[in-house]
């Protein structure tokens, strides 16, 4: 009688990144593409995942642009990514398609896609202002973040304009090889 009160918890499902945490890259090529695998199945109307060839090309799968579409989307769910409707047609095969999921998952890969994302946003902006009265401006803090960019770089990373004569022959004889007469 007071099982009816007590509510049964229900369990968060892991998310694609959380499953993958702690696999070594093989681990999550194949844990992307049984995900991966599943969502092409219920497109296509397939009752078993593992019957999706992960090398076979998505075309002789028998995708076409509305279930490219339809596949792109709920991947998008599922991965919690923004990915481009030519999904399919970019990457020819279920393995190739799982690998740059995989590689888009990462951290790093995301922390590089948003500042693209965010370069791409600051160029659109600046071709938008650059009749502005206040281009000096913007040009002398565009300056200001490269300089504190730069400054950040290895020390490794020397410009010619810094080096000797010495070192630019020593450069180019290691990198190209000297020359024989």
């Amino acid at each position: 009688m007071l099982r009816g009160l007590v509510r049964p918890q229900v369990q968060r499902e892991q998310s694609v990144a959380e499953r993958l945490a702690g696999l070594d890259e093989a681990a999550q090529v194949a844990v992307v593409l049984d995900v991966l695998r599943e969502h092409i199945a219920a497109v296509l109307g397939h009752a078993d995942p593992r019957a999706i060839d992960p090398e076979h090309p998505f075309q002789e799968l028998g995708f076409e642009s509305m279930t490219a579409v339809e596949l792109r989307n709920r991947l998008t769910t599922a991965f919690g990514m923004k990915l481009p409707t030519t999904l399919v047609f970019d990457h020819p095969t279920p393995a190739a398609l799982a690998k740059l999921l995989r590689e888009r998952l990462n951290p790093e890969t995301q922390a590089h896609e948003v500042v693209q994302s965010d370069l791409d946003q600051l160029e659109l902006s600046l071709v938008a202002a650059a009749a502005s009265p206040h281009r000096g401006a913007i040009t002398n803090r565009l300056r200001a973040i490269l300089a504190k960019w730069s400054e950040e770089e290895s020390e490794e990373d020397t410009s010619f304009a810094e080096a000797s004569a010495e070192d630019i022959f020593d450069f180019i004889d290691n990198q190209l090889g000297r020359a024989t007469n």
